[in-house]
């Protein structure tokens, strides 16, 4: 009787765990302040968070621009020295090698355990994305045309994108696994997002101003696209459907800055007063991230920037007690792991018992 009780209670664990992992992720957050790396450093903006937490970005102090790594809790200036144009580290994979770019006329470099290394060959370039092949993409100058161009960096070999008609400009702004880019095609006041993959250039939208800003490794795209106001945007490259996705009750205008492998999107909403960041999912629609976060923090999340495929996301927002814009980093509560080992734990009690 006792062991049937047993595997009852193992099961339904199970059952639980399995049923809640997909939604719990989305419950509620712990929020943490990614801190300075010293007294004195000014407007930090967290860029890109890898899987493994670790998170890149941009500070500013009396000397210029520099970039950081925070890394299991601690915050440290990286990046070579760009003088008061300074640097900017844009992306980091799952390898923990960063890009970014120095100077005033940027020059890529990457960065692995310290060292550095310029990406020469591209000449003056803003490095936007690397994936964890260590492919890279941006934007560059195109030595034969004079004008800014998306690229693939693999191996010391440079892959230009370039450009469809009328535009004259184009940069990528994020990759996925496979090598897929999705960036932005630019003409006088124009902009077009698009999706380079399989070897062919797909213009995402021809009758709006729309500007991409990330993409999954299932070809999803996010962004903004312009109405009456801005609204942010999620393009499904397998169906060719671009959803509009309008701001929270209250606010004017909405964007989505980046996406994970899940197709959760990040954002933010702004009303007449005030910011608020977002999460977005096809099935949930947009919600006020604020919303999933304890009222004790101390927090108002203004803007996220980006998320992670285990659901941490980073963002800036305004924190009681201090004056200026602070960075965070939300992770899920129960974190997926967590959940994952919960369920599986309870299937093996359960096959024990049987």
């Amino acid at each position: 009787m006792q062991t049937r009780v047993f595997v009852a209670i193992a099961a339904l664990v199970y059952v639980v765990a399995l049923w809640a992992l997909p939604a719990q992720a989305q419950v509620s957050y712990t929020v943490q302040l990614i801190s300075y790396p010293y007294q004195g450093a000014l407007d930090i903006s967290p860029n890109a968070i890898n899987n493994n937490g670790q998170v890149v970005g941009q500070y500013f102090d009396d000397g210029g621009y520099h970039s950081f790594l925070y890394s299991a809790g601690q915050t440290q200036q990286i990046g070579p020295s760009g003088g008061y144009y300074g640097t900017c580290a844009t992306g980091i994979n799952d390898n923990g090698e960063i890009i970014g770019y120095a100077g005033q006329a940027p020059t890529g470099y990457t960065e692995a355990a310290g060292a550095i290394t310029n990406l020469t060959p591209l000449g003056t370039a803003r490095p936007a994305d690397i994936n964890n092949s260590g492919q890279i993409t941006g934007s560059y100058v195109d030595p034969v045309s004079g004008h800014d161009r998306a690229f693939i960096y693999s191996g010391g070999a440079i892959q230009n994108l370039g450009v469809v008609a009328p535009m004259t400009d184009s940069g990528g702004v994020a990759l996925n696994e496979s090598g897929d880019v999705a960036g932005n095609m630019y003409y006088s006041n124009q902009c077009q997002a698009f999706v380079y993959a399989a070897g062919s250039m797909r213009i995402i939208n021809t009758t709006s101003y729309c500007q991409a800003a990330g993409i999954n490794s299932s070809r999803q795209v996010v962004g903004r696209i312009a109405g009456s106001q801005w609204e942010g945007f999620f393009y499904d490259y397998a169906s060719d459907a671009l959803t509009v996705v309008p701001p929270l009750p209250g606010c004017i205008q909405s964007s989505l800055a980046g996406i994970n492998d899940g197709g959760q999107a990040v954002g933010c909403s702004l009303s007449e007063s005030q910011d608020f960041a977002t999460l977005y999912t096809r099935d949930g629609g947009l919600v006020d991230l604020n919303s999933l976060i304890s009222p004790a923090s101390g927090w108002q999340l203004a803007w996220a920037t980006a998320i992670n495929d285990q659901g941490q996301i980073i963002g800036i927002g305004s924190l009681q007690g201090y004056g200026s814009p602070q960075s965070f980093i939300l992770t899920p509560i129960p974190e997926p792991a967590t959940l994952s080992l919960l369920a599986l734990g309870g299937l093996a009690m359960f096959r024990r018992r049987k």
